[in-house]
């Protein structure tokens, strides 16, 4: 298990509400949550109880007409701390894609339609860590001087010099005079060719550990052209391309067969081990999360209930929403046992412990005062009166 020192990222009362023409939704109520480094921590609960509103919210991009109210997200890298939340505009788009990467439900939504495969991932590669490829472009004309000098073929090395001192006034100034007014000239506008090439060479790279079949290809076709596990699978190495600190993985299987499931879950799991990222894994499958994660949180109506290693949670659940969870899993020989009840208007939510209105155990004071985060044991939380 991590250490304290070891947290990625920490969230610090995160209020989160929705201001719609119904009233104000309560979405997220004072979320407090930790995530290590190199760990996958899985959110499950029921649909709406805010676990996509988490994870949006920690990149400070909520879902509209959401508003962050108050709290923190503290992202440790680099030996420092930082509030994504505090971030100015220009800062918090060096952190998205960069060191916070997400994976969507919906692979189709999430690419575009008018961009071929290769260009979206790219497009990442060039936003993030512009100067590392235009290094590797200028190391590549210089090797192309040198031979077109060799070989007395003047002019050609004059051409290569003349792109190579565009790609030097773009390593001081990515907005560089001299690069847009090159872009305005056919002859040369051609200077983009070599830096095409070496981003071509390391989004197939990127492709082909996607475990994608002929990743050459597939760099030229457009998102419609691939079958929806394909998509996800680029939309994977487009989260990827930048070898992020966290991965968030909001539902990235529910459109898929159960075939392509488990291969992405295991090209997930491959990956967080080779780039040595924290994944944060949202889903309502507990079986999924058994398989992937080394954590869980259990959410229920805007409200962190549980939180503790997943072999603990599966073998001594403690609160009742997430006893309740665990007896709505079909077995064999049993019924499907529902949990009464619907999750409530976050409008309006119930008074206390949000889960009193459908608890068994709920008694007088359930329904008065909401209960706090309590340690249960070894890295347990739970958050209720009779947990015990």
């Amino acid at each position: 298990m991590a250490k304290k020192s070891d947290t990625l990222v920490q969230i610090r009362d995160l209020v989160v509400r929705f201001y719609t023409y119904e009233g104000i939704v309560k979405a997220l109520s004072g979320i407090n949550l930790e995530i290590q480094r190199e760990e996958t921590l899985g959110i499950v609960g029921e649909t709406g109880c805010g676990k996509s509103v988490t994870a949006f919210s920690i990149i400070a991009l909520p879902p509209p007409p959401g508003r962050i109210e108050r709290g923190e997200v503290l992202l440790n890298t680099n030996g420092s701390t930082i509030d994504i939340l505090k971030l100015p505009r220009e800062r918090l788009q060096d952190i998205r894609g960069h060191k916070i990467s997400m994976i969507l439900q919906e692979p189709s939504a999430a690419l575009n339609p008018l961009f071929t495969i290769g260009d979206q991932i790219a497009e990442v590669l060039i936003r993030h860590r512009s100067e590392t490829f235009i290094k590797m472009a200028l190391e590549e004309l210089e090797r192309d001087i040198e031979a077109a000098e060799k070989s007395g073929s003047s002019f050609r090395a004059w051409v290569y010099r003349t792109y190579a001192g565009i790609y030097r006034s773009l390593l001081k100034n990515r907005r560089s005079l001299k690069a847009r007014a090159a872009s305005r000239i056919p002859f040369l506008r051609r200077y983009r060719r070599k830096l095409d090439a070496v981003l071509r060479k390391e989004v197939v790279g990127l492709l082909r550990e996607m475990r994608i079949a002929n990743p050459e290809g597939v760099f030229d076709l457009y998102p419609h052209e691939l079958s929806g596990g394909m998509q996800q699978r680029a939309v994977i190495a487009m989260a990827l391309a930048c070898r992020p600190k966290l991965l968030i993985a909001d539902e990235p299987t529910t459109s898929l067969d159960v075939t392509v499931q488990a291969q992405i879950l295991d090209l997930i799991r491959d990956l967080k081990e080779e780039f040595g990222s924290s994944v944060l894994y949202i889903t309502h499958n507990l079986g999924v999360v058994a398989e992937i994660c080394d954590r869980v949180a259990v959410m229920y109506a805007g409200q962190i209930c549980e939180v503790a290693e997943v072999k603990e949670l599966f073998k001594r659940p403690l609160h009742p929403y997430t006893r309740a969870l665990f007896e709505a899993i079909p077995r064999p020989g049993r019924g499907f046992v529902s949990i009464k009840g619907t999750v409530p208007n976050l409008v309006n939510p119930p008074p206390g412990c949000r889960f009193h209105p459908r608890c068994p155990r709920a008694t007088k004071i359930c329904s008065q005062e909401a209960p706090k985060m309590v340690k249960a044991g070894r890295d347990h939380l739970v958050a209720c009166y009779h947990y015990r």
